[in-house]
């Protein structure tokens, strides 16, 4: 993180107007690299898919947003992306003056900053205790918010895959001291910290879950942040670019450890990548892993080609509008649901994304 989105243009001088933006620099060079030499191995420099989850996800949405990534781009996949909003350049100044001073550097002294190895970088950034981790609102490499208007209006032309799983922070707090023994007690004590539309939040998780324990109704909460930013980023995109948005979840519950994680992030990887029979101690045994490989990856390739999910192992499939808001659901049998959850939706309109619970498994 460190390396590639620590902001100094206000710190260290213009010529670091971009180093907020580093790492999705490096995708866009590599797109850059496959659009002037992938015909070279058989490939379509005209028809070019970026595909990314979670934090993968994210660059994805930013890289459409890109005027440098321009006509780079054909096709867009993010899976379980939380990267909206961006930094914003005050923010993300704050955390490198700190950043700065743990390592007694002066604003400007760009020869010290240079100096610096990277092993007494990250120890530095141990200290501060992090700095902010994706790309900044910078107003050179990104000059305006990918997810406005203009921005919007820019990539249009690129259809959209985008989507979450339904227990997105199994993944990140299995190893918590109170995940599988939360009380309801301590649910309780933590939802009020987080303000009073939270408990509309867990009302309606609990409505559609109602045989969930407390660790995992408070997992939804601390996850819902994926589901928020893909249903915000595919409203938008919707209605600038009506029919070229297409939103699918995944609800099929891992049998693994006595299905202890549920739907965890990443679970999506193995079958979109048709890789599940490399990852049986991560998917499980059966037939199941087969089945939803064969309805995701099926997916995943048919909209590469033609920029939209459908193929016969689906239901219709239809884009998102923000009448309907049709939502693939992706289990052993598949089904397409108009506006899933709909008490959940609204609640979570409610949360500005800021105000959602932070990352962490504490």
């Amino acid at each position: 993180t460190v390396f590639g989105y620590l902001h100094l243009a206000e710190l260290m001088g213009p010529e670091y107007a971009g180093s907020g933006t580093a790492g999705v620099q490096d995708l866009q060079l590599a797109l850059e690299w496959i659009r002037d030499n992938i015909e070279a191995f058989g490939g379509d420099p005209g028809n070019v898919m970026v595909m990314g989850q979670s934090g993968g996800g994210s660059k994805v949405e930013v890289l459409m947003g890109m005027p440098g990534a321009r006509g780079l781009i054909h096709k867009a996949a993010a899976h379980s992306g939380p990267a909206y909003p961006l930094i914003t350049r005050d923010r993300a100044t704050e955390s490198a003056n700190k950043l700065l001073a743990a390592l007694d550097i002066k604003p400007g002294d760009v020869k010290a900053l240079q100096a610096v190895t990277p092993q007494a970088l990250m120890a530095a950034v141990g200290k501060t205790g992090g700095v902010d981790d994706g790309p900044v609102l910078d107003g050179a490499v990104v000059p305006e918010d990918p997810f406005g208007s203009a921005s919007l209006k820019a990539s249009s032309h690129i259809p959209l895959l985008i989507g979450w799983t339904k227990d997105e922070y199994s993944y990140f707090a299995w190893k918590a001291a109170w995940f599988g023994s939360m009380t309801e007690a301590e649910l309780q004590r933590r939802v009020t910290t987080l303000g009073a539309n939270a408990e509309r939040l867990l009302a309606a998780y609990r409505h559609e879950y109602p045989g969930y324990t407390p660790t995992f109704l408070w997992n939804q909460l601390i996850g819902s942040r994926f589901r928020q930013a893909s249903e915000e980023i595919a409203v938008r995109r919707a209605t600038v670019a009506p029919g070229s948005v297409y939103v699918w979840s995944l609800s099929w519950d891992n049998p693994v450890a006595g299905g202890i994680l549920k739907t965890p992030h990443t679970m999506d990887i193995p079958f979109v990548l048709y890789s599940f029979d490399r990852v049986r101690s991560c998917g499980g045994p059966g037939d199941g892993p087969k089945r939803m490989a064969e309805q995701m990856a099926g997916a995943w390739v048919a909209f590469a080609r033609s920029g939209k999910p459908a193929h016969k192992g689906l239901p219709h499939w239809a884009p998102y509008d923000v009448a309907t808001r049709p939502v693939m659901d992706f289990n052993t049998r598949s089904r397409l649901v108009n506006d899933p959850q709909p008490e959940v939706r609204k609640a979570l309109a409610e949360i500005p994304l800021s105000g959602l619970p932070p990352g962490g498994t504490t």
